[in-house]
């Protein structure tokens, strides 16, 4: 279903609200990393002291996802990526970097965590109101998760 010899982790098949490609990517890669920099700063810094913002690499984030798709206007799937992190990222960077580089491959992005009681929760960015509703709907998630800030 990708482009080239790609294939797409999950192809969702709906009677009414089209047909979705998914990709899930799981990254606790930079859980470790930014780990590893608040070590390094409270060694340099005093351990109260605001240690600054995570390094979010967004290209590491979506490596090996969007670039399976095709372009959104010649596709005939709503196409998105759900991605699974161990920590929060800047809303605003996420959101710059979904409209400067992913918006003409994918109609959304969702940011999950997983819980027993509550389902999955996302944030989700999307290209329309229209799409998040639906990628809502279909997939029975909960918006409003705690991954941003």
């Amino acid at each position: 279903m990708g482009v080239g010899s790609y294939s797409i982790d999950w192809l969702l098949q709906t009677k009414e609200k089209g047909d979705f490609l998914l990709e899930v990517k799981n990254r606790p890669g930079q859980s470790a990393q930014e780990l590893t920099r608040l070590q390094s700063r409270s060694k340099i810094i005093a351990p109260k002291s605001n240690l600054g913002e995570p390094i979010t690499d967004f290209d590491v984030l979506f490596k090996s996802s969007y670039d399976k798709f095709l372009p959104i206007s010649i596709s005939s799937y709503i196409q998105g990526v759900i991605l699974f992190l161990g920590i929060k990222i800047p809303a605003d960077k996420l959101a710059n970097f979904f409209h400067s580089h992913l918006e003409t491959k994918l109609h959304f992005v969702a940011l999950g965590t997983e819980n027993k009681d509550s389902g999955t929760r996302v944030n989700l960015l999307a290209t329309s109101p229209e799409i998040s509703k639906q990628a809502l709907s279909v997939f029975n998630w909960n918006d409003n998760s705690d991954l941003l800030y």
